[in-house]
């Protein structure tokens, strides 16, 4: 069977414009607004942006993670284990046909 490639019409897949950093619970623009173009090795072309993070950037991710660190820390191990990738939780990736229980990453 062939497929669409991903962002045409009829793909089984659809990449959003751009995507920003992902800290803290939430999807947040790099700090100097800057972006890179992401290019498939199949066609040569560009099919999404990615955030070009910097230190500031790193920055607010470490301080998002150790604000979670407690709480986390005190997450049952088998609960951890079985989180199912925050990405698609939210809604982010486009994978249809996995079920949001899989516990391995998807990223």
């Amino acid at each position: 069977m062939i497929y669409e490639f991903p962002g045409q019409p009829g793909a089984k897949i659809q990449y959003k414009t751009r995507y920003e950093n992902f800290i803290g619970g939430t999807w947040v623009p790099p700090v100097k607004g800057e972006y890179f173009d992401v290019v498939t090795p199949i066609t040569g072309k560009i099919y999404t942006s990615a955030a070009r993070s910097g230190a500031a950037d790193i920055e607010l991710a470490l301080d998002a993670a150790h604000a979670a660190a407690d709480k986390w820390g005190r997450t049952p191990a088998a609960d951890r284990a079985n989180a199912p990738p925050i990405a698609f939780l939210k809604g982010t990736l486009p994978l249809s046909g996995i079920s949001k229980d899989a516990a391995s990453p998807i990223i």
